[in-house]
């Protein structure tokens, strides 16, 4: 490896440390800024005064919001994802558990998309026939337009009214 290439990709690298650590914040916030108390909703109204105060110092939620922000970086970078309040199992594990569904819609998905990109691809490049040519020419502005105005423009092409009225 070059010189110039491990240097390249040392600033890369570097570079996206910060990017990490502001997602990191953000979700953290984010997470802080949703209204409600979770504590209240994990155990539900009929819970006491001693059981909410338990439960928010076994989850840290008494401590100040910087002390849990440092708890939180801590255990990310750590792996420790902490555990689902649904599920009762370490988050890890959950994601570990879907990956290989993940792995398979991915891979299966992107198979797909080769089979039709690489001959769609071919043909245009020969200039095999002017429909071809326009099917796949058609499908780059098609994707430009925003989703909601996409949606918008398939309900309008096909008659559906949501009788939202």
């Amino acid at each position: 490896m070059s010189a110039a290439l491990r240097s390249f990709l040392l600033r890369r690298f570097l570079l996206v440390l910060p990017v990490l650590l502001g997602v990191c914040t953000l979700v953290f916030a984010l997470i802080h800024l949703i209204p409600g108390d979770p504590v209240q909703v994990m155990l539900g109204e009929g819970a006491t005064a001693a059981d909410l105060a338990d439960l928010r110092a076994r989850l840290g939620l008494n401590q100040p919001l910087l002390d849990q922000y440092a708890h939180f970086l801590r255990h990310l970078f750590m792996g420790d994802l902490g555990t689902s309040f649904r599920y009762r199992e370490p988050v890890r594990e959950l994601i570990f558990d879907c990956y290989p569904a993940t792995i398979l819609l991915a891979g299966s998905s992107m198979l797909l998309a080769c089979l039709i990109a690489f001959p769609a691809g071919v043909l245009v490049f020969n200039r095999y026939s002017n429909l071809a040519s326009c099917i796949v020419s058609v499908d780059p502005p098609c994707r430009s337009p925003p989703e909601y105005v996409r949606k918008a423009a398939r309900l309008s092409a096909t008659g559906f009214t949501p009788g939202w009225r």
